[in-house]
């Protein structure tokens, strides 16, 4: 686990290359994320650190993605 209280997964992708040094890191993401939703400190910090970010895993039509969930219900 990890602490993203700060609305990012920075400290989950900094964990893994902690663990898996000698690794290339992906960082997945899916449905409503691409390059122009993903939060500034996540693209800056997988720029730094050469993670490569994949887009649209599991689709990326994503009727019940967490954000549309919530937005949906904000709107309520």
């Amino acid at each position: 686990s990890f602490d993203d209280s700060d609305q990012t997964c920075v400290e989950g992708i900094r964990k893994a290359i902690e663990k898996y040094p000698n690794q290339k890191i992906k960082f997945a993401n899916g449905g409503d994320r691409n390059d122009n939703t993903l939060p500034l400190p996540e693209k800056v910090y997988c720029e730094q650190n050469k993670v490569k970010v994949l887009w649209g895993i599991g689709g990326d039509n994503k009727a019940n993605s967490s954000s549309w969930i919530l937005k949906k219900w904000y709107q309520k």
